[in-house]
């Protein structure tokens, strides 16, 4: 049975344990990011709406719609060696953006 005694020394070697794992690089790879997280970001980044994006062999494409109504073609390719996610968008009136986000 745990004692009480045994308390500080146990949580000193969880402690240890936590920090080793994230010391070791257990950062969130945007390479890796589900449809969700890129959604969320390229919506952020775009300044965009109802984004909906399908996967692909190297990352997603969709739509969006930005708030002067214009609909958006976009591109992410997604580079889990880099950790980073590219998109390319295209509106039907002429907007045209790129960009990226990684983790430093």
């Amino acid at each position: 049975m745990f004692q009480l005694k045994h308390f500080p020394r146990f949580f000193g070697v969880v402690t240890l344990l936590v920090s080793l794992l994230f010391a070791s690089g257990c950062k969130d790879n945007p390479g890796k990011w589900s449809a969700d997280k890129v959604t969320s970001k390229v919506s952020e980044s775009l300044e965009v709406s109802g984004v909906t994006l399908s996967p692909t062999a190297n990352g997603f494409e969709g739509s969006g719609k930005r708030a002067d109504g214009e609909t958006l073609t976009i591109v992410v390719t997604q580079d889990a060696a880099n950790g980073m996610i590219k998109w390319d968008a295209k509106g039907d009136r002429g907007f045209v953006e790129t960009g990226s986000y990684s983790l430093q």
